[in-house]
């Protein structure tokens, strides 16, 4: 063997862990799974200009909705009861917050009984003004 054969030999053998080290495969380097946004346990709707917003929010069921009145005046959470009759109106002062849990899938409509009193009466989906709905899935 000549000299630069034994050159050559030497320069790969120092290489070759370099090449090998960088094809080891530990598994995957990215997410293995792809699909749609999962739903949230938990949403938060902001009371602020007399408005819920975001004015719809979905949830899973066993998840809550927690509403904050950033107004400086009251307002309240008057939710139908998933069959379009009023269930019970929850009064939220100025600044405070509220929280509910639904436990299983349902739909609620639900509007301001100070903002939105024409809705009082029957809390249907079709009420219009200071209105909001959850999904529970």
């Amino acid at each position: 063997m000549n000299r630069l054969q034994i050159l050559a030999i030497c320069f790969l053998a120092t290489l070759s862990p370099l090449f090998f080290t960088g094809c080891a495969f530990d598994g995957p380097q990215y997410p293995t799974t792809y699909g749609p946004t999962p739903t949230p346990v938990t949403s938060v709707v902001t009371i602020s200009g007399s408005t819920y917003i975001p004015g719809s929010v979905t949830i899973v069921h066993g998840g809550s909705v927690i509403w904050n009145n950033t107004d400086p005046y009251n307002h309240s959470v008057f939710p139908d009861n998933g069959a379009g009759s009023c269930a019970t109106d929850i009064p939220l002062g100025a600044g405070l917050s509220t929280t509910v849990t639904y436990p299983s899938p349902i739909t609620i409509h639900y509007h301001c009984s100070i903002h939105a009193s024409a809705c009082n009466a029957t809390c249907a989906a079709s009420c219009t003004g200071m209105v909001g709905v959850v999904v529970v899935q």
